[in-house]
């Protein structure tokens, strides 16, 4: 059974692109391009892990993770969130407790799997 994947993400290049590598490698990707919806579908499809763009209109990433951690189906659920401010060279997600991880965009594949992996066990 393929593992599911909530990505959200705003900018449609990105968030196709992003899917198409997931589904290669054997998840099967829900798609949202916001927070608002990207929280909806959580709610409903209980995804293994939540692929998440930090910085979007109307509800950030983190603000989509306080409300995940608020519901007891979804607390549970991984978050990894993404962004073009993170620097590399520093340990972003400190700032937010309780998220997976944070991978600075542009994200490489092996860097993308590999957060993916750690987040699922």
């Amino acid at each position: 059974m393929k593992k599911k994947i909530l990505l959200i993400e705003d900018h449609s290049d990105l968030r196709e692109a992003t899917a198409e590598l997931l589904q290669f490698y054997g998840y099967e990707v829900l798609l949202a391009d916001n927070g608002l919806l990207g929280l909806t579908i959580a709610a409903s499809q209980f995804p293994a892990l939540i692929l998440s763009d930090l910085r979007m209109p109307g509800m950030s990433g983190y603000e989509l993770f306080e409300r995940l951690q608020e519901d007891m189906r979804t607390a549970a659920i991984p978050v990894i969130l993404t962004s073009a401010n993170f620097n590399r060279n520093t340990v972003a997600y400190k700032e937010y407790p309780g998220v997976a991880t944070c991978l600075a965009k542009p994200f490489d594949e092996d860097g993308l799997l590999n957060a993916i992996d750690i987040a699922l066990k």
